[in-house]
């Protein structure tokens, strides 16, 4: 009996350790209407040498704080993941604009803005941005991706890759 419980134990804090590195998805919910609620705002390919493009889409409430180059609590940004198209050598294809053309969509990157308390350690942050990564039905998907990491570098754009497209998009989209 013993035995079995500390099994148990050991695999769940694993599990929940793969889960975690990519993100907290127990703090940061996967936005089920975000296609219709937040504004698309850049289309590029992945900052990440992989053959990669995504989509970044903001509520309304990191496009109201985005000119003033630091986003308020409660902004949100996702990010859809797919993998490029290939042909038929399984070269991927780039768009005319050089953007590598969707195909499958491999995950989707939720970041949240907003005061976290003790509950989720500042070396699991950015700031006071927290991630999440889900796979394309909105369901957790552990990965070894260290969110957090890639974005303290940026913590002169507020920890985004993307602040000064998004505060453009702001700007000529008159929230």
């Amino acid at each position: 009996m013993k035995l079995s419980y500390w099994i148990f134990a050991l695999t769940g804090a694993l599990g929940a350790a793969a889960v975690i590195a990519g993100g907290r998805m127990d703090f940061i919910k996967y936005p089920d209407n975000y296609k219709e609620d937040f504004s698309r705002y850049m289309t590029a390919n992945r900052a990440n040498d992989k053959p990669q493009m995504v989509h970044i889409y903001a509520n309304d409430r990191a496009l109201q704080s985005a000119t003033d180059g630091d986003l308020a609590y409660g902004s949100s940004l996702v990010m859809e993941v797919y993998k490029a198209a290939t042909d038929e050598k399984g070269e991927p294809l780039k768009q005319a604009d050089g953007v590598y053309k969707p195909g499958k969509l491999a995950a989707v990157a939720v970041m949240e803005k907003r005061y976290w308390g003790v509950e989720y350690p500042a070396e699991k942050r950015a700031g006071d941005w927290g991630f999440a990564f889900y796979d394309a039905n909105g369901q957790p998907k552990a990965n070894d991706l260290q969110c957090a990491s890639c974005h303290k570098p940026k913590a002169d754009q507020d920890f985004l890759f993307t602040l000064p497209q998004l505060s453009e998009y702001a700007r000529t989209h008159q929230m």
